[in-house]
C-alpha cells in the first residue's frame, strides 16, 4: 500500500538536499539543546530553541514531501469497490447470531443459568462474523484448492519474531520480584479471579465488588487454577497484552508507513520503559493501549479494503471497548466520526451501500457489547458508569476550571521531556517519561507531522495524540500529570518518535557528502541501540532501585505476607499492628491467614496464649511498642525492615520464642533469714504458704516481693491484702495496704505499674496473698499473665484524656488514663468521642547537662511545659511547633505536654521530638521515659 520513504534523487538538487540536511541537522541539534536547558530548569531559555528546532524542521519536510510522501492517503483506495449480498444462509446465520445474543443476556441476568451466558455469548459472535467469511470456509474446505507449498515466510516476519522474543523476556525476567510488592489494586484482580473459580457456573459481565469486566478476569482465573496464587500470577497476562500490543502496533504502522518504520515503532514500544512499567503490572489499564491499536489498525484497514468483513471487524473492536474502557468509548466516536468522513471523501459515495457499511458496523458493536450495556442498564455496572466523577467539570466553577485546564495542559505536555508522573509506581519521581533522546526526536516528529496535517494518517497521529492526553487534562487528581491516564498516548508518541528518527535518517542519506552517507546508517543503528539501551537500564537499574519505587507497591504487605506463611510453618504464632489487619494484599498472598491486632496497651504479652513463639509485625507509626519489646523481651530477634538504600522504612518485626516471654513472668522474691542468709525465686502467683514443708523447720524473718502488675482494662479495681505479718504494700512507690489497712478501691491507669510488698514477722502458720476484683469480675489471686518482672517496667508518658463538652458530666467510673510508651503516640481511634483535652506527663531521664529544643508535630493546640515552665515558641506552622532552647540537668526533668483536640481527630498521630545541640530532630527515646507516680492511680474516695 504505502511505500517507505525513498527519495529521488533526480527530483531534487544536491544544494536542496544539503540544504534540507543542514536545516535537520540543525533542528536535532536545537532539540538537543532544549532538552538540556528544560532538564536544568532554564525554561524561559528552552523556549527559543524548541521554536527554532521545529521551525527548521517543518520547513525541512514541506520542502520534500511531494517526494518524501510519494503517495497520498486517498490515491491508494479509489479502486476499493464495497461488494455484499444477501442470501438465505447469510440472513440465518444473522438471524441465528442475534438469537444467541439476545438469550446470552438474558441468562447473564439469571444466576442459576448464567454459566451458559458466556457460551451462547461466543455462539453470536462466531455466528455474526461467518456471514462475511462463507465462501472463505468454502475454500478452506475444499483444502485441495489451496496451495500451501507457495506460502513463504517474509525476512520481516522473523524480525518481528525476534523483537517479540525479546520483550517477552524483557517483561518475564524477575516479574516475580520486580516490582518487589503486590499493588493492592493488584491483590483485588487476583482475588476477583479467584473468586470465579467456585462460580464460573454463576458468572456475570462485570465483577460484584469492584467495577472490571469478568472477560479481563477469567484468564487470570484460568492461570490461578493451573499455578496457584503468586505475586506474578496476575502479570503474567499484562505480558501478553503488551505483547499483543505490540503486534498490532506492528501491523499498523506496516499498513500506513511500510516496513521499516513499522520494525523500529515495534522494538521502541517493545523496550519503551513507560511501556515495560505498565506491561509488568496486573491493571486492566494495559488493555487501553491494544484497543487503540487495534482499533486503528481495523480504521485503515477499512479505508483500504472497503470490504464488509473490516467493517463488522471495526464495529466488533469498537464494541469490544464498551467492556474494559470509557477512555477508548470516547475515541471510538473518533474513529466512527473519522472513517465516514473520508470513506464518503475517498470512495465512491453510494447511499444504500454507505448505510449498509453503518448497518455493519452497529451490528459488531451491538453483537460485541450487548451483555456489557445491558448490564448497565439494569445492574449499574460498567465503564460507562459515573466515568466523568473526577473531573474537573464537575468540580470547579469556570474561573478555576479554566486555571485547572491550563495547569494540566502545561504539566501534561512537560511530562514527556522534563517532569513525568510522580507517582513512584508509574514513575522515577523526577524523571520525564521519555528518555533523553527519545525526547529529541519527539520534538522532531512532532514537526513532521505538523509539516503534514493534510494527509491523514499524520492526521490522525496528531488526533490520537490529543484525544488521549484529554483523560488526564480534563481529570483532578493528587498526583499530575498521572501517566495511568494518558497510558493511550504510549502508541501515538513512539510512533511519532520513530518519524523523527526515520526523517532524519532519510535527509542525511541523501546528502551530496560521501562519508556521511557511507556511515548513516551505522550512526543510527547506533542511535536506536542507545534508546533501547535506556529504557532497560532506566527500568532495571533505576527504576528496580529506586527506594520510593521499591516501597510503592505495598512491599511492605507482600513481605510481610511471605514471612508469615514461613512462620507459621515454624508453628509460629502472628501478631500485627491494626495497618496490616485486613490487609488484602496478605489476604490473598497467605490464603485468607488470620492473625491478631496488637495495640501498646496489650504490651507485655501473656506467654499462656502463645504455643511456641510469636512473630510481630510493626508498621512504622508503631515505633514506641518496637522499642518496649526489645526493652522487655532483649533476648528476642528484632529486624528494621528498609527498602534497598534505607531510605524508607517499611515495618519493624519482632520474633519472640515462648522462654523470651516466659523470662519476665512473675514477681522477684527475696528472702531474709536469722543469719541474713538470702534466698531469690520467682513467685508466680501473688501468694506464699508459710506452713509448707519448705518452709517447716527455717521461716524467713523478713521478705521483698517485686515486680510489675498489668492493668488490661481501665476501671475499678479493688485491692485486698491477706496476711497476719507485719506487711506493706506499695503500688507505683505509694503506700496503698498493710497489716492494718488491707483493702483499698483505686483506678488504676491501663499499661504497667510497679509494685513492692514487703513483710516480717511472718506468722507461719499462715501464708500471706495478694488478691484484685477486676472490673467485672470476683476476686482472685493475681497470677502470672498479669505478674513481671525486671526488665519489665513502666516507660513512656501517663496519658489522661478529659471532655471538653460544657454539657459531658465527668464521673469517677470514667477515669481515663493509659501509659504511652513512645513519643510517636499514634491510635486509630480517639480515646474519646468527644472534643477533647490529652495531658501526657512523665519524667525525662537527661543522660547529660546540655542545651535541649523540643518540637511537637500535631494538628492539636499545643501546651509544653518543662520542669513547671512554660516553653515559648520560636516558630510554628499548621502541624508543628518549635520551642526555644532550654537547658537542662542531668537526671530527671518533669515534662508536661497537654494537647486540645477541638475537632475530635478520631485517628491521630503526634510527635513529641527534641534535639541535641542544633542537632536532627528525633523522638524521645522510650528508655529515658518513666510515668510519674503520683500521677499512675487515683484512690476511690
Amino acid at each position: 500500500m504505502y511505500k517507505n520513504y525513498n527519495l529521488k534523487f533526480q527530483m531534487s538538487s544536491k544544494s536542496s538536499n544539503s540544504m534540507r540536511f543542514i536545516l535537520v541537522f540543525f533542528s536535532f541539534i536545537l532539540a538537543v539543546i532544549f532538552q538540556i536547558l528544560i532538564t536544568n530548569e532554564k525554561y524561559i531559555w528552552s523556549i527559543t530553541p524548541l521554536c527554532i528546532s521545529f521551525v527548521a524542521m517543518f520547513f525541512a519536510v514541506r520542502s520534500a514531501k511531494n517526494f518524501i510522501f510519494q503517495k497520498n492517503f486517498s490515491t491508494s483506495y479509489k479502486n476499493s469497490e464495497f461488494i455484499f449480498k444477501w442470501n438465505n444462509m447469510r440472513i440465518i446465520f444473522l438471524i441465528f447470531s442475534f438469537t444467541m445474543c439476545i438469550i446470552a443476556c438474558l441468562l447473564f441476568r439469571n444466576n442459576d443459568y448464567n454459566a451458559f451466558a458466556l457460551l451462547f455469548f461466543i455462539f453470536s459472535i462466531i455466528s455474526f462474523y461467518s456471514l462475511f467469511v462463507i465462501e472463505k470456509l468454502k475454500l478452506i474446505v475444499n483444502y485441495e484448492n489451496l496451495n500451501i507449498k507457495n506460502i513463504n515466510i517474509s525476512f520481516i516476519w522473523v524480525l518481528l519474531f525476534f523483537i517479540l522474543i525479546l520483550a517477552f523476556i524483557l517483561r518475564i525476567y524477575n516479574i516475580n520480584k520486580l516490582p518487589k510488592g503486590l499493588w493492592y489494586e493488584e491483590a483485588v484482580i487476583i482475588w476477583e479471579a479467584k473468586s470465579l473459580i467456585d462460580n464460573l457456573n454463576q458468572i456475570s459481565e462485570y465483577s460484584q465488588s469492584i467495577n472490571i469486566s469478568n472477560l479481563y478476569l477469567l484468564p487470570t482465573t484460568f492461570l490461578i487454577e493451573l499455578f496457584g496464587v503468586s505475586v506474578s500470577v496476575g502479570r503474567i497476562q499484562s505480558i501478553f497484552i503488551s505483547l499483543l500490543s505490540i503486534i498490532f502496533m506492528f501491523l499498523f504502522v506496516r499498513l500506513i508507513f511500510g516496513n521499516r518504520i513499522a520494525l523500529i515503532s515495534s522494538l521502541l514500544i517493545a523496550t519503551m520503559r513507560w511501556e515495560l512499567i505498565w506491561s509488568r503490572m496486573s491493571l486492566p489499564i494495559i488493555v487501553l493501549p491494544l484497543l487503540l491499536l487495534l482499533a486503528s489498525w481495523m480504521l485503515f484497514r477499512t479505508l483500504k479494503n472497503n470490504k464488509p468483513l473490516d467493517y463488522a471487524g471495526l464495529g466488533g473492536v469498537l464494541g469490544l471497548g464498551v467492556w474494559f474502557n470509557f477512555s477508548f468509548c470516547i475515541f471510538s466516536i473518533v474513529i466512527f466520526l473519522y472513517l465516514f468522513t473520508y470513506s464518503r471523501q475517498f470512495l465512491d459515495f453510494n447511499w444504500y451501500k454507505y448505510l449498509q457499511k453503518i448497518m455493519f458496523i452497529v451490528l459488531g458493536v451491538l453483537i460485541i457489547s450487548a451483555p456489557s450495556i445491558l448490564s448497565m442498564f439494569m445492574n449499574g455496572q460498567g465503564v460507562l458508569i459515573n466515568p466523568t466523577n473526577d473531573y474537573i467539570f464537575n468540580n470547579f466553577d469556570i474561573d478555576e476550571f479554566i486555571y485547572q485546564i491550563i495547569r494540566n495542559f502545561s504539566e501534561y505536555l512537560a511530562m514527556f521531556n522534563y517532569l513525568g508522573d510522580s507517582n513512584p509506581r508509574h514513575n522515577v519521581v523526577g524523571f520525564p517519561m521519555l528518555d533523553f533522546i527519545s525526547g529529541v526526536f519527539l520534538i522532531m516528529g512532532l514537526s513532521v507531522c505538523l509539516a503534514n496535517y493534510k494527509d491523514l494518517r499524520f492526521r490522525f497521529l496528531l488526533i490520537w495524540l490529543f484525544f488521549m492526553l484529554l483523560p488526564g487534562i480534563l481529570s483532578i487528581s493528587w498526583n499530575t500529570p498521572d501517566s495511568m491516564k494518558t497510558i493511550g498516548v504510549i502508541p501515538p508518541v513512539i510512533i511519532i518518535i520513530t518519524l523523527g528518527i526515520n526523517t532524519f535518517w532519510i535527509f542525511s542519506s541523501i546528502v551530496p557528502w560521501k562519508f556521511i552517507r557511507s556511515k548513516i546508517n551505522y550512526l543510527f543503528g547506533f542511535i536506536v541501540i542507545l534508546i533501547i539501551f535506556l529504557n532497560i537500564y532506566f527500568y532495571f537499574y533505576t527504576y528496580s532501585t529506586d527506594d520510593k519505587v521499591y516501597s510503592a507497591f505495598s512491599t511492605d504487605h507482600t513481605l510481610i505476607a511471605q514471612d508469615i506463611i514461613n512462620k507459621r510453618q515454624d508453628g509460629f504464632d502472628i501478631r500485627g499492628s491494626r495497618h496490616f489487619y485486613g490487609s488484602l494484599t496478605l489476604n490473598v498472598l497467605t490464603d485468607n491467614d488470620d492473625f491478631l491486632v496488637i495495640l501498646p496497651e496489650e504490651l507485655p504479652i501473656s506467654p499462656n496464649l502463645i504455643e511456641q513463639g510469636v512473630a510481630i509485625y510493626l508498621e512504622p507509626r508503631d515505633k514506641g511498642m518496637y522499642d518496649l519489646l526489645k526493652l522487655y523481651y532483649p533476648n528476642g530477634q528484632y529486624s528494621i525492615i528498609t527498602s534497598p538504600n534505607e531510605e524508607i522504612l517499611l515495618y519493624y518485626l519482632a520474633v519472640l520464642n515462648k522462654d523470651d516471654l516466659t523470662l519476665s513472668n512473675g514477681l522477684n522474691a527475696k528472702y531474709i533469714y536469722s543469719n541474713k542468709e538470702e534466698v531469690y525465686e520467682t513467685l508466680l502467683f501473688s501468694q506464699q504458704n508459710w506452713n509448707i514443708e519448705k518452709y517447716s523447720s527455717k521461716v524467713p524473718e523478713s521478705y521483698v516481693w517485686e515486680g510489675a502488675i498489668y492493668i488490661k482494662e481501665p476501671g475499678l479495681y479493688k485491692f485486698y491484702l491477706e496476711s497476719k505479718d507485719d506487711v506493706q504494700m506499695y503500688f507505683d512507690g505509694r503506700p496503698i495496704l498493710s497489716k492494718n489497712k488491707k483493702s483499698i478501691d483505686l483506678y488504676p491507669a491501663v499499661g504497667i505499674h510497679k509494685i513492692l510488698i514487703e513483710g516480717d514477722n511472718i506468722d507461719y502458720n499462715y501464708f500471706t496473698a495478694l488478691y484484685w476484683k477486676p472490673p467485672g469480675k470476683g476476686f482472685e489471686l493475681i497470677g502470672n499473665n498479669n505478674l513481671y518482672k525486671e526488665p519489665i517496667q513502666p516507660y513512656g508518658f501517663l496519658a489522661s484524656f478529659f471532655s471538653i463538652e460544657p454539657n459531658v458530666v465527668i464521673n469517677n467510673d470514667d477515669y481515663n488514663s493509659y501509659i504511652i510508651n513512645s513519643s510517636e503516640p499514634f491510635w486509630y481511634e480517639s480515646k474519646l468521642e468527644e472534643p477533647n483535652t490529652s495531658l501526657f506527663e512523665a519524667y525525662i531521664n537527661i543522660p547529660t547537662d546540655d542545651n535541649y529544643i523540643f518540637k511537637i508535630d500535631s494538628q492539636s493546640e499545643v501546651i509544653i511545659n518543662l520542669n513547671f515552665n512554660t516553653l515559648q515558641e520560636k516558630a510554628s506552622s499548621y502541624s508543628s511547633v518549635e520551642y526555644e532552647p532550654v537547658y537542662l540537668n542531668k537526671g530527671e526533668n518533669r515534662i508536661q505536654i497537654e494537647f486540645k483536640n477541638l475537632f475530635n481527630l478520631n485517628s491521630s498521630m503526634m510527635k513529641i521530638l527534641w534535639s541535641k545541640n542544633n542537632s536532627i530532630f528525633e523522638p524521645i527515646p522510650v528508655n529515658l521515659l518513666s510515668p510519674i507516680p503520683d500521677k499512675m492511680f487515683k484512690v476511690k474516695p
